[in-house]
């Protein structure tokens, strides 16, 4: 007769691994992302943040469009970039995410990486390269 109890304690711990979720569709893998900047700290009180670049194109903090977080631990995940700008002479940007509203969302989220598509870089002119294709 079927029973209805929970597996033993050794059926648990010989099941095979759950397999990690596949990216949803239209949604890069892991290894299909560039990491572009860190944020590093909320600006003003609306949500925006300040990145640090770690890349050599300022599109990829001005232009909106698909992104994503990588946070110290746990899932990357999608996130609209809404706006961007550079300030005024100083290696860093200001972007604005989708709902991240308040300066305490923000500052939630300072210490993430900020990743891009890898499909969106740039193009470049002849005779050069992108650092990781070399």
């Amino acid at each position: 007769m079927p029973s209805d109890s929970p597996a033993t304690p050794d059926a648990r711990r010989n099941k095979p691994p759950d397999p990690s979720p596949a990216p949803s569709q239209g949604e890069p893998a892991a290894a299909e992302l560039l990491e572009v900047g860190r944020l590093v700290a909320a600006q003003g009180l609306g949500g925006e943040l300040r990145v640090v670049p770690l890349s050599d194109f300022p599109e990829r903090f001005i232009r909106p469009g698909p992104r994503w977080l990588r946070p110290s631990r746990g899932p990357i995940q999608a996130v609209e970039l809404l706006a961007g700008r550079q300030l005024p002479g100083r290696e860093l940007y200001v972007v604005r995410l989708a709902g991240v509203s308040s300066r305490t969302a923000a500052e939630a989220l300072v210490g993430q990486l900020l990743l891009a598509s890898a499909a969106d870089r740039p193009p470049l002119a002849e005779g050069e390269f992108h650092l990781l294709d070399l």
